[in-house]
């Protein structure tokens, strides 16, 4: 299968992909491939013609084909609203406790990213143990502790030339 970020314009590629035995989930709200495109990384569905215009196009891609829905960065009112118009999977992203289930981007949520998006619990400061294991290794080849004696291979006995 195939998640694919898109709206009502792609109904005609939802459908065949879908008449082609093709598993699509249509990914809606923000379209972080596109965001430059639509004012940055925002939520969506904020106004009631975008929130109309997103369970519209939910409904459509669903009918269309589309066997589960991610909607990302969209309120909760939105994401209700597609769950009562649909009869597939909803996946959340940023979108409220009315989906079905939630992802994050990992590395949001492991603390690589210093800004994360609102709707991410950072739950590991990973990027900052990567930092700190870099300078402590850069500091033991400074110190002349690595390589030791420990770290390198030894030619087998009798096979020194």
């Amino acid at each position: 299968g195939i998640k694919m970020e898109c709206d009502a314009r792609h109904e005609p590629i939802v459908r065949a992909l879908a008449a082609a035995g093709v598993v699509v989930c249509a990914h809606l709200g923000l379209l972080p491939q596109r965001a430059q495109q639509m004012g940055g990384y925002k939520a969506h569905g904020r106004t009631g013609d975008e929130a109309q215009r997103i369970v519209e196009d939910a409904a459509l891609l669903v009918r269309s084909g589309a066997e589960m829905l991610l909607l990302e960065a969209v309120p909760d009112e939105v994401s209700r609203r597609v769950h009562e118009q649909t009869a597939c999977p909803l996946i959340g992203c940023g979108a409220g406790p009315s989906c079905d289930g939630h992802v994050v981007v990992l590395p949001d949520m492991l603390g690589y990213n210093p800004r994360p998006p609102r709707f991410v619990e950072p739950l590991a400061d990973i990027a900052g143990q990567v930092r700190a294991a870099a300078v402590r290794y850069r500091e033991a080849i400074e110190r002349k502790e690595y390589p030791a004696e420990r770290h390198q291979y030894r030619m087998k006995a009798g096979e020194r030339t």
